[in-house]
């Protein structure tokens, strides 16, 4: 009876274990972006749902490397500057060796009902880098839109005016 209530408890901690182990594999590279700042701002203003949702669109979109759909969430300028022949060629040659592991929204600023300023905290790969960027949205024809998109591991993520 002793033999089998010491396998079961060594099985339970075996498991036990390998959960937790499992679980911080998970967490470690896992996507997991953190949004409740944009959260907190939808709840309290409903001008700003559409922010919350461009926004996390925007960025599972650079996680998933869905290049074209990310063009179309840049501002006008940016696309007026960048052909998108240009930015697909650049992400197809230097966007295989990149990716974006994870990001988190560190402060929102909003003016008027249609621009908001956030800052990010990004983790890119290669080399699990952590880089933080400031990255202005405002509304162009309904959708929310960035100027820079913010990593800066790959060039094609910043933006080419000066800014004024």
């Amino acid at each position: 009876m002793k033999i089998k209530a010491s396998i079961s408890i060594i099985f339970v901690l075996l498991m036990g274990v390998l959960a937790y182990h499992s679980r911080r594999e998970q967490i470690i590279a896992g996507w997991n972006p953190s949004i409740s700042l944009l959260d907190g701002i939808s709840d309290s203003n409903t001008n700003f749902v559409g922010l919350m949702h461009d926004v996390c669109s925007f960025y599972d979109d650079l996680h998933k490397k869905q290049w074209e759909s990310t063009y179309n969430r840049r501002w006008k300028t940016f696309r007026y500057d960048f052909p998108m022949a240009l930015y697909l060629k650049m992400a197809a040659e230097k966007g295989n060796r990149w990716s974006l592991l994870n990001y988190e929204i560190l402060s929102i600023e909003t003016y008027n009902s249609d621009e908001a300023v956030l800052i990010c905290k990004f983790i890119e790969s290669p080399g699990a880098a952590t880089s933080y960027s400031l990255v202005r949205w405002r509304k162009e024809d309904g959708t929310w839109r960035c100027d820079a998109a913010g990593p800066i591991k790959l060039s094609l993520f910043r933006y080419t005016r000066a800014r004024y």
